[in-house]
């Protein structure tokens, strides 16, 4: 779940997450705050999300642009396991923190 830190008093029209999705209107655009859990150390890592698109309860998951992570200098390895070789994992810049991808 995220926390709003802020909010940016902008706001977008978004469409495109299924072909039979009316576009969304007025999604607020802000900071947020998500609570990892690391599962080997069992530490609580904050992630800041900068410009994040704020659904609400109009989706039940988390989404995360994987451009602008790699914008912010992060490794995305968003190619799923099965076609083989790849962690499906952000890194941060130095290398200190993997966060595994999971696929629905």
């Amino acid at each position: 779940m995220a926390r709003i830190l802020e909010y940016t008093n902008q706001v977008v029209e978004v469409t495109g997450f299924a072909n039979s999705f009316q576009p969304l209107r007025d999604v607020p655009i802000v900071k947020a705050a998500l609570a990892y859990d690391h599962p080997e150390t069992g530490e609580i890592i904050i992630l800041i999300l900068n410009q994040a698109l704020y659904f609400g309860n109009q989706l039940n998951e988390i989404l995360i642009n994987p451009n602008q992570l790699r914008a912010y200098g992060n490794i995305v390895d968003d190619v799923p396991k099965q076609f083989g070789g790849t962690s499906h994992s952000i890194t941060t810049p130095q290398g200190d923190l993997k966060i595994p991808l999971k696929m629905k």
